[in-house]
């Protein structure tokens, strides 16, 4: 499971750590996470403050719930959202 987080113009070069911490409150510390910049090379602009956030598959609808809710709620988040489902493209 992957969460997309926007980082704030103010907080987009220490945002990790904060990201991290808010996904431990909600998870405890043992849950197995990742998080990491959308766009590494990036090092400007709104690209350069999106990170990925990678949660383990096995989550269940009210810890997502609750790692959304904390993220939302950190200083230095501007959005924390689920990646929209992708859809099979279909020939024409």
């Amino acid at each position: 499971m992957e969460i997309i987080v926007k980082a704030t113009t103010e907080r987009a070069h220490e945002i990790e750590e904060t990201v991290a911490r808010r996904v431990g409150e909600a998870l405890g510390t043992a849950a197995r996470v990742t998080v990491s910049r959308l766009f590494p090379h990036v090092k400007s602009g709104n690209r350069a403050r999106m990170l990925l956030v990678r949660l383990p598959d096995e989550l269940s609808s009210d810890e997502v719930t609750s790692v959304l809710e904390r993220l939302r709620a950190a200083e230095g988040v501007e959005y924390a959202e689920l990646p929209s489902p992708r859809k099979p493209m279909t020939g024409s």
